[in-house]
């Protein structure tokens, strides 16, 4: 959350090179190759972070709704489960079902 800690991507045309339109097959590869500097970038910030001693990737699959997956992954951010991952607990309950964001059927 530090303005330290953003990364920037800027275009100017100085390089002058050609325009990558919608629809061109460049454009996929542009932006997969994109996706995956950014996210390499991201992940190296995290790590780099002061007094960061791990670095846990949440996945959330088969939620049903984006809501509810972004409600599920934001459970990586709650004191128990840091603290299961800090202390190399195995305290699986902490990691499936922390307080308030298990939804019931």
């Amino acid at each position: 959350m530090s303005t330290n800690d953003t990364l920037l991507i800027l275009a100017n045309g100085r390089a002058k090179n050609r325009e990558i339109l919608p629809g061109n097959f460049r454009i996929q590869k542009f932006c997969a190759l994109l996706d995956s500097l950014l996210l390499a970038l991201a992940k190296k910030t995290v790590a780099d972070g002061e007094g960061v001693t791990k670095v846990v990737q949440v996945v959330v699959e088969g939620a049903r709704t984006s809501r509810r997956r972004k409600k599920s992954s934001g459970g990586g951010q709650l004191p128990l489960v840091k603290t299961a991952f800090f202390g190399e607990d195995a305290n699986w309950g902490r990691i499936y079902a922390p307080p308030g964001i298990r939804e019931p059927p």
